[in-house]
């Protein structure tokens, strides 16, 4: 899923920079602007993308502790 993600994000960039004219980046600034927008949103898509692994892995590492918690406490009530 993260290599689609990458693909998708190139395939836009590519896009939306393959269509301007040659004249539109006349200085260095514009030039370096435009090849340093991509790895930033690259940056961008891959943070989010373990911010949300780290939020899932968080959430099953406190169900798991609530679980052997629970499991060690032992049944409080018996049916007899």
């Amino acid at each position: 899923m993260n290599l689609s993600l990458i693909k998708m994000q190139y395939l836009l960039y590519m896009l939306y920079f393959d269509a301007l004219p040659d004249y539109y980046f006349d200085s260095i600034r514009q030039q370096i602007w435009a090849f340093l927008h991509f790895p930033f949103h690259l940056f961008l898509v891959l943070l989010v993308e373990g911010i949300a692994q780290f939020v899932i892995w968080f959430k099953m590492n406190e169900a798991a502790k609530y679980a052997q918690s629970t499991r060690a406490l032992g049944p409080t009530h018996y049916n007899c």
